[in-house]
């Protein structure tokens, strides 16, 4: 996951004009999995140089429990980590994290299969399915997002990276593109299974009265 900079919503050094920047620190976690921020404003930094930072995220177990440290400790309410040292500085978590991706100390965003979403859509030529997996999603090689049409399986994707919107191409199969397609996903490690999206393509019926072909699907 990477770090960014962000502005602080609200507190004393939001009123002095401070923001939180990572251009001395960098974007990834420092040896110790520790990401950091300093505090500038006017291009003018609160502490100068790598390593010299004044706010800081140890990842936890799940993107709710990391530790924040901002001049001292903080508090976390849905979201909004708000300084307890006199200060009363805020800001939303997900602002200070690309794509709004909370790190955890497992490299994801806790995500569970709870969270996955996909859709499943005709490309303009029919001749193969998109398939979209939401940033949302949780990924890694625990999780793998299988494609069936009329339940045989087509394609299974797995180490989708979190945060990131994954689109590929599902060709049609020589027997044809009618039936039932799903999007499902599956967790490896428990085989919790969760049906994401169905896509019913219906062959057309030619009348006597006209030669045209129509292809309609219906959603569920």
């Amino acid at each position: 996951m990477t770090a960014r900079n962000f502005n602080l919503t609200g507190g004393s050094w939001f009123n002095d004009g401070y923001s939180l920047y990572t251009d001395e620190q960098g974007t990834g976690p420092d040896s110790n999995g520790v990401y950091r921020w300093d505090m500038k404003k006017t291009g003018t930094h609160l502490f100068s140089g790598a390593g010299n930072s004044f706010f800081t995220f140890t990842p936890g177990t799940t993107s709710s429990n990391g530790v924040w440290y901002a001049g001292g400790t903080t508090t976390r309410n849905a979201g909004v980590i708000t300084t307890t040292g006199g200060q009363n500085d805020t800001w939303n978590e997900g602002d200070a994290f690309v794509n709004g991706v909370v790190p955890t100390s497992g490299g994801g965003s806790g995500a569970t299969i709870d969270d996955a979403v996909g859709s499943l859509s005709n490309t303009p030529s029919f001749s193969e399915m998109d398939v979209s997996i939401s940033a949302l999603s949780p990924g890694g090689s625990d999780y793998a997002y299988k494609v069936f049409l009329d339940n045989v399986l087509l394609d299974t994707k797995v180490n989708h990276v979190e945060g990131t919107q994954s689109q590929y191409v599902v060709p049609y199969p020589a027997s044809g593109q009618y039936g039932a397609w799903d999007l499902t996903v599956t967790q490896l490690s428990t085989v919790s299974i969760k049906h994401l999206r169905r896509l019913t393509l219906v062959e057309p019926t030619t009348s006597s009265s006209s030669t045209k072909k129509k292809v309609s699907c219906n959603f569920w």
